[in-house]
């Protein structure tokens, strides 16, 4: 039937419907058993669309399925004389099943209909078979399994039949109306909730394959039916959750809405196929729009309700949500006793113990019992729950019988359904006996399931239960432990099989879990808690980052796959925070269990979320305190109890709050104060005597008594009360006898025997536990812990590790902890020998592997290192598979490890550690290429490719849209990878690499920085200033290196970014103030060292800058006065008397350093000592290559290459004395011969070898060029220029590199060439660090304009570069040709003459022009005073003796 679509809208119906769709709406209302949600959608259908038959006929079904059996047989009797044979056969079936379930059955009615119904049946049409197989598949009842049949009959005579092939494949998938509905009954299982569940879970997924392909081929067909359509797209939604194929179960869900608008349960469907597939944002999403549309759609409500109290753990919110679920529900559904107790049911599982929302499901369970026409022992079994997780035990109990008689006495139920809610109510009543105590009655309960024939998962597990809470104080709790960890192992695989959402609460009762975590506490932790609560350290050692690791994945609980990340008993508790962050009683549980493991930072990430859930949560602040204490930070740990008080004054009187302020007074000095809280905690209920179970208040652990005994013992020892401590310790003694705490008690007199001086005792006491205790192992270590710290006997120590070793060989941890004694004393061979038996004994064990290749690196066997981590690589990659990124996985990986806790406690660490350091080793070895492969396998999946060339603001957009939600542990990993691969590119000169890496780490810390601010990670404010801190370096860092490329303005942005992130930086603003003295702004740095100074006067750097600052202003005697003033004070600063050699020399007065020289000399212990000092020699040799006395320049600089801080520096300053780079180009450079060129280049060449072949500075890479040009072949040439060009490719404005391009073209003949490079260099602004490669530049553009003839031009940049160096020789020389050409004689002798004074005489060219001028001027004795000058010093320079210095004395005789 086709019938045109309904525009208005009419109660809950959609704008537009048409009647396929709502046809649709009746066959998915009905399977959901929404009896007037039935009877709504035919009546208004009816109403709009007009009277249809199939329409009449539904509706009066929902009036069936209501109980309303008398009305609804009218109705259908009505029907079934109107005359329409096409639902004549489906009323017959309707009105025998009424009056069948009728409290008084008319069997004469039922015999007449059903013989009626029998020959009706063998002529009726295809449709009307369709409709009788549909409604007996819908109605559940005795006759279900004539569905198939007649649908198979259907096909039979028509094979396409696309309503039959329907039917069939949601035959196939629910299983009923199959052959046999309960073949899979046998296999019930309990779960922690108590509740028996369908656990057929490999033929269920069989189902749901065929299934799938009946409706795959369905919707591949073209003349399917729009009816049809909807319920086939529907089905195959949900096989493929029954599939665990969630991604494409919303795929298809997403296809039914965008197809079928007007099909109203849409949005509530498509809400559950992304709350299975773990978007619960979508989810939530969806259901709200669902809301806005229908704000009485039940299904939207309860999802929202579910996403409120298992995401956000609002629970006020999801109060006021229940309150609105149950109107809708009245008014929806006012009689539907099965959906009243299954929504309740939902809530209750994730209510977390909140009474408000418990009693408001308690409401819900009121109405369906006061609905129900006789005691219902669904509505029993589900109060008897609830009951329950309220800790009222004893009402639970009561109810649990009553459920279970009234299932045994019932007769009109299915005789499987009657027995699992009688194993229900006895697994519930097991469990209220196992919390209060009662393990007899417990065991009897246990017993009649087993003669139930219940015995597959839930026995074992409750039984592993009650018999491990039974011995915790007993010596087999070992093995019993071991039991209930395999027990929950076979659980959590059963449940992980369920959909990760309302099913799996249904199934794991938080409650239960908690529990069984609190018993591991106690059994694996307690010496653990014991120091932590003592305020010391984790004793564990455990890494807590793999907890964070496990936090994140909220994707996946793959118990098996978190092995080697958590402790067990906490494992399953971070398995349900994943599922459900806003349930506030795991998030307690966990918080505890973590810090009772020794993991304090993941305990402090829990209690930070919930003090986000509940900012007024006390035992959080407590909590938080006692980690701070932990911690050592005292302050905090102050702040945490302010903070727990202001929330709730009680909360002082707690035992938790007691104990964190006596340490923090002890802490502070305030003995007795810490007596007096101690004192108060003693007192506390369940302190001195156990509480009892089932208290409503949160017990004290047996570890945290232990602790308030021995801190109390402590505190009478510090008061010197030695014998009332010996008395508590007596009672403690006493107290604890038999238990799990009782070695931890004898430990504590030991260490008090130790303190005493009396170690003998102490040693003696831990002797005397013999190999057949359980308490032999913490003896044991405590035994070797005197002996290496009281006794310094290594031998002992490592023998106790031995005998532990020896007790137990099959224990890894026993060889572990043997393998980190021997790294303790030292000895890492033997510790990778203990290792290698560990790894024997577990092979398949990826952290063992790891920790031998931290020991091979330790002995240098880097090869083998190599092995065992590629080897650890291998083997998490076949444990792991990523549940996060394959949701449909869970089911299937959960069987490749076997559950338990890892036995190698303390060594286990992440993955990404493990990667980190197999990428240094690869580093260490060269191997860079594996090096960054490794790397990118930590930050690539979240971080995708680092791209080059991209600006900063699109690389974070592009980070961030690819790691939106990464947590702060997983930003500080991909931190530190990339850090690495910093390094890495360093050491491969791939400058370019470098910068790219360096600008992720950037934008990382970026993303942290944001993330501490925000609050969603760690909120200390001391954290927030150490990424502020590491964010601000790293700004810096990248400033430099524009800063070398000469982009000052990029430098300066990222100056300011760093000052904005860290603004009382001396360091960054000395960087600053450098930047733009290179530059030349001199406004700018001195105001950013005038902001140095007030910060601190006395600042060295900034002085030295500030003396630089003031020479640039010719205030030569100013910076001169800053010198003077730090080197007094400290004449030993050879840092600093370089620097003033070096400004001495510019401004031309550089005989003023002797002075300083002579100081430094005395404070330095003689001259001696001075000579053999590499500072002091550096400095003398910048005197004297500055004096171009090059013979004692290199003699100083060879002195000061054995410190590794001058020796590269030096290498360099001896490397341009033999090259003279920066006279390339002049003609005094030209005149010398090719042997000696050679000669220097080799010598030169030599030298600069021993700097390392891999740096990557420009300024090496310079001077290797020069030596090769020094070399004079012309293929060489090539490869110098080569290497400027490498250089210029990175930096296109290095002066440096264009200088020596500049030679190079000059060598080459290219004149023309070389001059443009040269011009380059003069339009570039000068910089301070490159001041000698502008001053050549200047000086052979002014030797080519005076050869030129362009004499203005020339004394232009002569005078250019007498402004920034007044010593410049070479200047002066050609100011002096200038004035010997252009003016008079005594103008060019003082030029002469300044050139003469500051090459200190050592250039007899200049000399031989001063002579010269002098004799032309007619100062004949000046003139032979120079000559003589020159001739002593250079003996074979015959020219000026024959030409000037004879004829000067011929001129001077009378």
């Amino acid at each position: 039937r086709v019938r045109p679509a309904s525009t208005p809208r009419v109660g809950f119906w959609p704008v537009t419907m048409s009647y396929d769709e709502a046809r649709a709406m009746v066959t998915h209302y009905a399977r959901l058993g929404y009896a007037r949600h039935v009877q709504t959608t035919c009546a208004t259908a009816s109403r709009v669309l007009g009277n249809d038959p199939a329409l009449s006929f539904w509706g009066v079904f929902g009036i069936v399925a209501e109980g309303s059996y008398g009305e609804a047989i009218t109705k259908l009797e009505g029907q079934l004389s109107g005359g329409d044979k096409e639902m004549d056969l489906a009323c017959m079936a309707c009105i025998t099943h009424a009056h069948k379930s009728a409290r008084v059955v008319d069997w004469e009615a039922v015999g007449g209909y059903e013989t009626r119904m029998a020959s009706a049946e063998k002529s009726a049409s295809n449709g009307a078979l369709v409709e009788f197989a549909l409604f007996h598949h819908l109605a559940d009842g005795g006759d279900a399994a004539k569905a198939k049949d007649t649908a198979r009959r259907v096909l039979a005579m028509d094979s396409s039949d696309s309503r039959a092939k329907t039917l069939l494949g949601w035959i196939e998938l629910t299983g009923i109306g199959d052959d046999d509905p309960n073949k899979d009954d046998a296999n019930d299982a309990a779960t922690a909730s108590a509740d028996v569940v369908f656990s057929g879970n490999n033929s269920r997924r069989q189902r749901a394959a065929k299934a799938l392909r009946v409706f795959d081929e369905l919707l591949s067909s073209h003349d399917l039916g729009g009816d049809t359509q909807i319920d086939a797209l529907v089905g195959k939604a949900h096989s493929l959750t029954a599939l665990s194929r969630y991604d494409n179960a919303v795929d298809v869900m997403n296809e039914l809405a965008a197809r079928h608008p007007g099909f109203a349960p849409a949005a509530s469907e498509k809400a559950k196929a992304r709350l299975a597939a773990c978007d619960f944002s979508g989810a939530l999403e969806n259901a709200e729009a669902g809301l806005h549309a229908d704000n009485d759609d039940t299904e939207c409500h309860r999802i929202v309700v579910f996403l409120t109290l298992t995401r956000a753990g609002d629970y006020a919110l999801a109060r006021k949500q229940i309150t609105a679920l149950t109107l809708a529900l009245e008014r929806r559904e006012p009689r539907n006793v099965k959906l009243l107790v299954e929504t309740s049911s939902q809530i209750a599982r994730v209510a977390g113990g909140d009474v408000g929302v418990l009693q408001a499901c308690g409401i819900l369970l009121e109405k369906a019992s006061a609905l129900s026409q006789k005691e219902s022992p669904v509505v029993l079994l589900e109060m008897a729950h609830q009951l329950r997780f309220l800790n009222k035990t004893t009402d639970a109990l009561a109810v649990y019988r009553r459920c279970a008689r009234f299932a045994n006495e019932s007769r009109d139920a299915r005789e499987t359904q009657t027995q699992r809610i009688a194993n229900s109510a006895s697994y519930g009543a097991a469990l209220c006996f196992l919390r209060s105590g009662e393990l007899q009655d417990c065991g009897s309960e246990l017993e009649k399931l087993k003669e139930n024939g219940f015995d597959q998962n839930g026995v074992p597990f409750l039984s592993a239960l009650a018999q491990m809470q039974h011995q915790r104080n007993l010596a087999g709790a070992d093995e019993t432990a071991n039991a209930l960890e395999k027990a929950l192992s076979l659980f959590f695989q059963n449940v992980n099989k369920l959909p990760p959402a309302v099913d799996f609460f249904l199934a794991a009762d938080p409650d239960t879990i908690c529990r069984c975590a609190l018993l591991f506490t106690e059994r694996d932790f307690t010496g653990d808690m014991i120091g932590v609560s003592n305020g010391a350290s984790s004793s564990s050692g455990r890494d807590t980052k793999a907890c964070a690791d496990s936090e994140n994945n909220t994707n996946s609980v793959d118990l098996d796959t978190m092995r080697s990340a958590s402790p067990r008993n906490s494992r399953t508790l971070e398995a349900l925070c994943a599922r459900a962050p806003g349930l506030i009683m795991a998030q307690e549980f966990l918080m505890r269990a973590r810090f009772a493991s020794g993991s304090v930072d993941a305990a402090q990430r829990t209690a930070e979320v919930l003090l986000q859930l509940k900012e007024n949560h006390a035992e959080a602040h407590v909590m938080l305190g006692r980690i701070h204490v932990a911690k050592g930070d005292l302050d905090a740990a102050r702040r945490a109890l302010d903070a727990a008080t202001a929330n709730d004054f009680a909360v002082r009187q707690t035992t938790a709050y007691l104990v964190v302020s006596a340490q923090c007074r002890a802490a502070s000095g305030d003995t007795a104060g810490s007596l007096d809280e101690l004192e108060a905690a003693m007192s506390r209920p369940g302190v001195r005597v156990a509480m009892k179970r089932g208290t409503s208040s949160v017990p004290v652990s047996t570890a945290d008594r232990a602790s308030i005994f021995v801190s109390y013992a402590n505190a009478l020892h510090s008061l010197h009360k030695a014998d009332e401590a010996e008395m508590v310790l007596d009672e403690a003694t006493s107290v604890f006898a038999g238990t799990t705490v009782e070695i931890f008690v004898m430990i504590a007199r030991c260490e008090a025997a130790v303190k005493r001086g009396d170690d003998t005792k102490a040693l003696r006491a831990l002797a005397s536990v013999t190999p057949t205790s359980p308490h032999y192992p913490a003896a044991t270590m405590a035994l070797a812990k005197v002996h290496l710290k009281s006794r310094n006997d290594p031998k002992a120590f490592i023998r106790c590790h031995v005998d532990l070793a020896e007790h137990k060989p099959g224990d890894v941890n026993s060889w572990l902890l043997l393998a980190e004694a021997y790294g303790t004393v030292g000895a890492p061979c033997e510790s990778v020998t203990a290792l290698e038996k560990a790894q024997a004994l577990t092979p398949n064990d990826p952290e063992i592997a790891r920790t031998l290749g931290a020991a091979c690196v330790a002995t240098h066997a880097f090869q083998k290192a190599r092995n065992f981590y590629e080897l650890a690589e291998r083997l998490w990659s076949e444990v792991t598979v990523g549940p996060s990124r394959e949701r449909s996985t869970t089911s299937t990986t959960s069987s490749t490890r076997p559950y338990g806790s890892s036995p190698y406690g303390k060594h286990t660490t992440s993955r990404a550690g493990m990667r980190m350091e197999l990428a240094v080793l690869y580093k260490r070895l060269r191997r860079f290429d594996d090096a960054e492969r490794v790397i990118f396998s930590l930050v690539g999946s979240e971080f995708g490719d680092i791209q080059e060339g991209s600006r900063d603001d699109d690389q974070a957009q592009r980070v961030q849209k690819n790691t939106p939600n990464l947590s702060s542990t997983e930003i500080e990993r991909n931190v530190n990878a990339l850090k690495l691969l910093c390094a890495v590119k360093t050491q491969r000169n791939d400058q370019a690499g470098y910068l790219r890496a360096l600008r992720n780490v950037k934008v990382f810390q970026e993303m942290w920085v944001q993330k501490a601010q925000r609050g969603l990670g760690e909120t200390s404010q001391k954290f927030v200033d150490s990424a502020k801190r590491a964010l601000s370096k790293t700004c810096a860092e990248l400033a430099l290196r524009y800063a070398s490329f000469h982009d000052p303005e990029t430098s300066l942005k990222l100056y300011d970014e760093a000052l904005m992130h860290d603004k009382n930086s001396l360091t960054i603003m000395s960087q600053v103030a450098d930047l733009k003295l290179n530059v030349g702004d001199a406004a700018g740095a001195e105001i950013v060292l005038q902001q140095i100074t007030r910060l601190d006067a006395e600042h060295e750097t900034a002085n030295l800058m500030l003396a630089e600052l003031m020479f640039l202003r010719d205030d030569v005697d100013g910076a001169f006065f800053h010198f003077r003033e730090l080197l007094t004070k400290n004449p030993k600063h050879t840092t600093a008397l370089a620097q003033l050699a070096k400004l001495l020399h510019r401004a031309g007065r550089l005989e003023e350093i002797d002075f300083f020289f002579e100081n430094a000399e005395r404070a330095l212990g003689g001259a001696q000592r001075a000579r053999s000092n590499p500072g002091f020699a550096f400095a003398k040799g910048l005197v004297a290559k500055s004096n171009r006395n090059w013979d004692q320049a290199l003699e100083y600089f060879n002195r000061c290459r054995q410190d590794p801080f001058f020796f590269v520096e030096a290498t360099y300053e001896m490397t341009e004395i033999y090259l003279a780079p920066f006279s390339f180009m002049t003609k005094k450079f030209s005149t010398l011969d090719a042997n000696t060129k050679k000669q220097r280049a080799i010598a030169a060449e030599q030298i600069l070898r021993e700097v390392s072949d891999q740096r990557i500075e420009p300024r090496h890479t310079i001077l290797s060029a020069y030596c090769l040009m020094s070399l004079g072949e012309a293929k060489l040439l090539d490869q110098a220029f080569e290497l400027c060009a490498q250089v210029i490719s990175r930096d296109a404005d290095n002066a440096p590199a264009l200088l020596a391009t500049a030679a190079c073209f000059d060598l080459q003949k290219l004149g023309a060439k070389a001059k443009a490079q040269v011009k380059r260099i003069q339009k570039l602004p000068r910089r301070a660090d490159e001041a000698e490669a502008f001053e050549s530049a200047w000086l052979v553009l002014a030797e080519q304009a005076f050869d030129a003839g362009k004499v203005d031009v020339a004394q232009d940049l002569c005078q250019k570069c007498l402004r920034f160096n007044k010593s410049c020789s070479e200047a002066w020389e050609i100011m002096g040709m200038i004035c010997e050409r252009e003016t008079t004689s005594i103008d060019a002798a003082e030029c002469y003459e300044n050139a003469w004074r500051h090459c200190k005489q050592n250039d007899p060219g200049i000399g031989f022009k001063l002579a010269f001028v002098l004799f032309k001027a007619r100062s004949m004795v000046q003139c032979v005073d120079v000559c003589r000058a020159v001739l002593q010093k250079f003996p074979e320079y015959p020219k000026i003796k024959k030409d000037i210095m004879k004829k000067a004395q011929m001129a001077i005789k009378p």
